[in-house]
């Protein structure tokens, strides 16, 4: 695998270990043994929410693929919810990919990623609170992702899976703010047969979830 495959496998190291230890429960203090169960900051059973977002789609190709998107959905419980998301991509041929059609002429034979679509599910398996400065606090949801669905490219249309860790912080007023880490893998019917592509596919969203029952 190439460079982006290493970065990939660094940056997920690091999330998994970040969040186990930001969830890791303190020592008791003052010789209590019993450990102290704080309250949520914010309720996620019963609410349904949307995100805007910014990602990106980073193979072992010869394409830069930036893009945005926007995630539709529900939790079931303080656990379990569901999720369908759309994104679109700004494809353009790498620097890699440019000096080789220029010097040899030769085209990839994977099609830029123009669009996807992809429905899944969220585990949130772990509630946590960091003191960001003086008595400033993120309360956070370290979550396993896991979503399938489909990319368009070009005239093609690739089944996907993407499969990772997000960070889930709530804020007042039920705006939240959401950082997804996923390997993603691609299914793609190339010259030489049916090809699965690895990569990476970072995404930071921005969204709002109304009170449960309504307003």
């Amino acid at each position: 695998m190439g460079l982006n495959h290493h970065i990939f496998q660094r940056l997920l190291a690091v999330a998994v270990i970040g969040l186990l230890l930001a969830v890791s429960s303190p020592a008791a203090a003052d010789g209590d043994d019993e450990t102290t169960l704080q309250e949520r900051f914010a309720s996620k059973e019963g609410r349904l929410y949307a995100q805007l977002g910014g990602q990106a789609l980073i193979r072992d190709d010869f394409y830069f693929s930036p893009g945005i998107g926007a995630d539709v959905g529900y939790y079931f419980n303080e656990q379990w919810g569901a999720e369908l998301r759309g994104a679109w991509y700004f494809s353009r041929l790498s620097h890699t990919g440019e000096q080789m059609a220029e010097d040899h002429g030769f085209a990839p034979d994977m099609r830029a990623p123009d669009a996807a679509v992809t429905a899944g599910a969220r585990y949130s398996w772990g509630y946590g609170k960091v003191l960001a400065t003086g008595d400033f606090l993120v309360h956070f949801d370290p979550q396993l992702v896991a979503s399938a669905g489909v990319t368009f490219a070009e005239e093609r249309v690739v089944p996907t899976v993407n499969t990772g860790v997000g960070f889930l912080a709530h804020w007042r007023f039920g705006f939240r703010t959401q950082l997804d880490l996923q390997a993603s893998v691609h299914v793609e019917q190339r010259d030489r047969g049916w090809i699965p592509a690895f990569g990476f596919a970072p995404v930071l969203s921005v969204g709002w979830s109304p009170p449960a029952g309504g307003f």
